[in-house]
């Protein structure tokens, strides 16, 4: 999911942890939804600006970033390691 969400300008989505980590590390905007779950509060994982309860709220949130890359002139890609090229190399460097 993080290699996908990279190239994108909003990620709409329930409370996952995953979704709501890796949007904030990739530095795209997320707008979530948060589900009841038994064993998991999606609730408290979202920002209370980035939590959404109504479509309304929904809709004028892809429209700002609609209109945000309409205007751009420059598209800024994050760059992010996480470290596992050097892990990978550390592994296969300690391999005779």
């Amino acid at each position: 999911f993080f290699q996908a969400i990279r190239g994108a300008n909003i990620v709409i989505s329930g409370g996952g942890y995953n979704s709501v980590n890796e949007a904030k590390a990739a530095g795209v905007r997320f707008c979530g939804v948060p589900r009841r779950r038994l064993y998991d509060r999606q609730e408290n994982r979202i920002s209370s600006a980035d939590c959404i309860q109504r479509f309304d709220e929904l809709r004028m949130r892809v429209e700002e970033v609609v209109l945000d890359f309409r205007t751009q002139t420059k598209i800024n890609p994050v760059s992010y390691c996480n470290g596992v090229h050097q892990a990978v190399n550390a592994i296969l460097s300690a391999c005779p």
